[in-house]
């Protein structure tokens, strides 16, 4: 074998060395993208868990009968609270706020179901577009993240948007006009 040949053997082993190479590559990309998209699936389903936590213990606190009337009386007309009773839903406002909040931030995140997402947006803008709590949502809305205010409005002049809150759940009695 002449040195012609040899460099020709070698370039052609160099070459099935780089095949080699990037096929194993290749393997070892997709093996790291496939623990990245399972590590990312435990996230988001351990996100939604603690999200369907948080809403199962927000609407507990519904139980409470007083909480409940006086709901029912922030939805028909903000202003005719007292301002303890509105502090009081305010309170129980700002749980739910917080949670809706943070789910539009995960969502637009990627780190939990779109779907779940928008459910539970859309049934925040259906209270959001109560009587009473749309005075609320006018007093307090400059003090809430900018991005999400945005997407809040866009929903509720949406004409696929959700109807108000006392429009689906007939047990939410709301005085109209007031």
């Amino acid at each position: 074998m002449d040195l012609t040949q040899l460099a020709n053997l070698g370039e052609f082993v160099g070459g099935v060395a780089v095949v080699a190479s990037l096929a194993y590559l290749a393997m070892q990309v997709r093996r790291s993208n496939e623990n990245a998209r399972q590590t990312f699936e435990l996230e988001r389903n351990q996100a939604n868990r603690e999200m369907s936590a948080h809403f199962a213990k927000v609407f507990g606190s519904l139980q409470d009968e007083s909480l409940f009337d006086l709901m029912e009386q922030a939805m028909s007309d903000w202003s005719a609270l007292s301002k303890s009773e509105q502090g009081r839903v305010a309170a129980w406002l700002g749980e739910m706020h917080l949670h809706t909040v943070s789910t539009f931030l995960a969502s637009r995140q990627g780190l939990i179901d779109e779907d779940y997402a928008a459910a539970w947006i859309d049934w925040y803008v259906g209270l959001l577009k109560t009587p009473g709590l749309l005075q609320w949502w006018a007093i307090t809305r400059p003090t809430h993240h900018q991005g999400f205010v945005r997407h809040i409005d866009s929903r509720m002049a949406a004409q696929d948007g959700p109807p108000a809150l006392h429009r689906v759940l007939p047990w939410f009695a709301v005085a109209e006009g007031a």
